[in-house]
């Protein structure tokens, strides 16, 4: 009964709620935790995500490995270095590690390194996460929008761009424009803040390839805009892209994403 209710509240929750002591709670927590470990069968993972997080309390950053078909944490590593993920993959055998198809994960070197060195054939395996992809290209076009927010004024004295920052990072697909005519009037403007939208957004339509050779192509015509758009936090993602197409063409052919590992390092920082 009890840990069905640490299923659902905190330890002080359910320590009220059964008459029982705090300490007396998380023993029985801490004894079903290890007997679910030892329960755990050491099965080849074919599909792995790693991600960081942090310890809120401690502040202190770590490197968690999760099976992405199971959605279960494999380990929790102390800190982001090569060094601690690789102890982790010398740790494995030599079997599982081949047994991996694909490895999501950000742009983070300590993870692109380990991984590299580490798992057999790695270079078409590991997947780099469209929403890392995306999220840096909404932030180059707010750099964008902030740099140019206070060159457009109307005669009032306020900003064209007030109030629209969220509408530039929103996805165009996931929205009806009917629905906000002032700011699609504000794309079509020469602005430089609607030239960077128009890139980011083509970037979203990019994910949808199936041909590994078609999907390289409409990566590197993309790559050309960005190189003569005169926008430099633009050109950044850009270089970034450039630096690891490799892995985006993966996860654009192998259809992967880290959004497993996102969902669960929320439950982990909840916990």
């Amino acid at each position: 009964m009890v840990i069905a209710w640490l299923q659902a509240a905190n330890i002080s929750a359910v320590s009220d709620l059964v008459g029982l002591t705090w300490n007396e709670v998380d023993g029985i927590q801490q004894r079903a935790f290890n007997r679910g470990l030892a329960r755990r069968q050491a099965t080849p993972v074919a599909h792995v995500a790693i991600d960081e997080t942090w310890l809120q309390m401690r502040d202190e950053h770590v490197s968690v490995i999760t099976d992405r078909e199971r959605g279960v944490v494999l380990e929790v590593l102390e800190d982001r270095t090569t060094e601690h993920i690789s102890s982790w993959l010398i740790f494995q055998s030599a079997a599982p590690l081949s047994a991996i198809k694909s490895v999501s994960m950000d742009t983070w070197p300590a993870f692109i390194n380990a991984f590299l060195k580490h798992v057999p054939m790695a270079k078409e395996k590991i997947c780099f996460d469209r929403y890392h992809i995306a999220s840096s290209f909404g932030n180059a076009v707010l750099k964008i929008r902030n740099q140019e927010y206070k060159k457009i004024i109307h005669e009032d004295g306020v900003s064209a761009l007030k109030g629209t920052t969220y509408d530039w990072l929103r996805t165009s697909a996931n929205i009806d424009h009917r629905s906000r005519p002032s700011f699609m009037e504000l794309t079509r403007q020469n602005l430089k803040t609607a030239r960077a939208w128009a890139i980011k957004e083509q970037a979203g339509k990019l994910w949808d390839f199936i041909s590994r050779t078609w999907a390289e192509k409409g990566w590197k015509h993309f790559l050309k805009w960005i190189d003569r758009c005169q926008l430099d936090p633009v050109k950044n993602v850009g270089r970034m892209i450039k630096k690891h197409l490799c892995g985006i063409i993966n996860a654009v052919v192998l259809n992967v994403t880290n959004a497993i590992s996102e969902s669960i390092n929320a439950k982990i920082q909840k916990i």
